[in-house]
């Protein structure tokens, strides 16, 4: 295979930190020459306290994590903590495993063909992290005060964070809606949401970052990736695959402010077919066969370094036991008013008097067809009969998380007049529970038996997988579980 260095050493500068966000600069060196690209995060209100230099530090470095495979050195050039040191060093290690077979092997899009890796070429030598990572020397954080009752939910307008937002505030929890706006598109599927949220919630925050610019101009930079890939209707970042620590960690500043325990992002459920049929190893390569830092097992593992690094911060997702099905239907029906503000679509635009989708990407198709299959009024959303009559012609494009959930909703769409066949699997509209994808401890106890029961009202019921991976009937709100 061919190399993948594309520079010799990355180096991010001391964040200079100021009363309403901070700034730092990418350097990328290669044979003596320097380019450089600034990264900046503002905030609506004074981020000024002890740690904020700290949380500018973090923040900043995050996105280097994606680069380990593209660079010799990876020169911090600001203070980390043991703990944090070592969050940096683990993710530069997992991640560089993660890009290197979803990015350069199994997907490669936008990858020019003499970087695509071919399977004898996976090989844990070859997808190790390549940087040698140096940063100066401080201490760990102490006494990060918070409180388990208050969470912050990373929004952005979509089904999943608005049904996350609706549920933990009825569930009596004191919710932060943290909107994200970043420079390029993607703030237009958030700024419906974040407009009615603003004026109804004194808690909704947004922080303006141009870390997406950041993204593009690594992009630009490197020989591996093709040059014709602007207008092309996708959201894959060619090099990138570790974008929520970003958003997470730009939330400390006000996770201090307001002593806030918990942060949630909205992961729903995805069946765990592919590490069950042992998919998720290829030769002597163990990886995650989806997106790791929207996993069961990554929140888990953030849950464990907010401890060890003395935050105490859970990270958690009460979505994560149903589908994308679900998650669409308990939305429209049990918080209409948040259905009304959904924006779906990676291409959204403006219309004449709302963000509009475009109705023809990956996730106006799966929202379309999710309303259709439950009967759920879709002009509340943006679209028209002109989109399902698209969609009915181009249903076999039509991809979801999983092939089951995929074939109950052909089923219902079928019942339409949709050209398609599929199957009624019982479970799709259940609560689901296994170890690897949906824990029952994945909700913290004190407030699991809040969620489920407002889960449980569009649901049929929950499952737990056995053994043998059937699906058995389980009791959620039994007070042992």
């Amino acid at each position: 295979m061919n190399d993948l260095m594309c520079f010799d050493k990355i180096i991010v500068e001391k964040p200079t930190v100021t009363k309403h966000g901070f700034h730092t600069r990418y350097i990328l060196e290669k044979d003596g020459k320097r380019v450089s690209c600034e990264l900046r995060n503002k905030y609506e209100d004074s981020i000024e306290g002890d740690n904020a230099q700290r949380f500018a530090n973090l923040t900043c470095g995050i996105s280097a994590i994606n680069y380990g495979l593209y660079t010799r050195e990876i020169v911090f050039e600001f203070d980390l903590g043991p703990q944090e040191f070592r969050f940096f060093d683990e993710m530069l290690k997992k991640m560089s495993i993660e890009i290197f077979v979803s990015r350069f092997h199994q997907d490669p899009l936008f990858i020019k063909p003499e970087y695509a890796v071919a399977e004898p070429d996976v090989t844990l030598a070859n997808a190790s992290c390549k940087a040698k990572l140096s940063a100066g020397s401080g201490r760990d954080l102490s006494g990060f005060d918070t409180d388990p009752d208050k969470i912050v939910v990373l929004s952005s307008g979509g089904k999943e964070s608005l049904l996350c937002y609706g549920l933990l505030k009825e569930a009596g929890m004191a919710v932060y809606p943290v909107y994200i706006n970043e420079s390029g598109g993607h703030w237009r599927t958030a700024i419906t949401a974040y407009r009615s949220f603003k004026q109804h919630d004194i808690r909704t925050r947004r922080i303006w970052t141009n870390a997406d610019r950041l993204w593009a101009f690594i992009v630009r930079n490197s020989p591996l990736v093709e040059t014709n890939i602007r207008g092309i209707k996708s959201i894959t970042d060619p090099l990138h695959f570790f974008s929520f620590a970003y958003f997470i960690f730009s939330s400390l500043p006000l996770m201090e402010q307001e002593k806030i325990g918990n942060v949630c992002v909205g992961n729903e459920y995805i069946e765990p077919t592919r590490i069950l049929d042992g998919r998720n190893r290829i030769n002597d390569v163990d990886f995650f066969p989806g997106i790791y830092d929207q996993s069961q097992e990554y929140d888990r593992y953030m849950t464990r370094w907010f401890d060890d690094a003395g935050y105490g911060i859970r990270q958690w997702a009460p979505i994560r036991s149903i589908t994308g099905y679900q998650v669409q239907k308990t939305l429209a029906r049990n918080y209409p008013a948040l259905f009304d503000l959904q924006v779906s679509c990676h291409h959204a635009h403006k219309g004449s008097d709302r963000i509009m989708p475009c109705g023809t990407c990956q996730k106006c198709m799966r929202i379309l067809a999710f309303c259709l299959a439950n009967h759920l009024d879709y002009r509340k959303i943006g679209y028209d009969r002109r989109n399902v009559d698209w969609l009915k012609a181009n249903i076999h494009k039509l991809a979801l998380a999983g092939d089951e959930e995929l074939e109950h909703t052909f089923h219902h769409l079928s019942q339409h007049g949709f050209p398609v066949k599929g199957r009624y699997h019982s479970h799709i509209e259940k609560l689901h529970f296994d170890p690897h994808s949906s824990d029952t401890a994945n909700i913290p106890a004190e407030v699991r038996h809040k969620i489920y029961p407002l889960l449980l009202r569009e649901a049929t019921g929950a499952v737990r997988m056995t053994a043998e991976r059937h699906w058995e009937p389980v009791d959620v709100l039994s007070p042992s579980k």
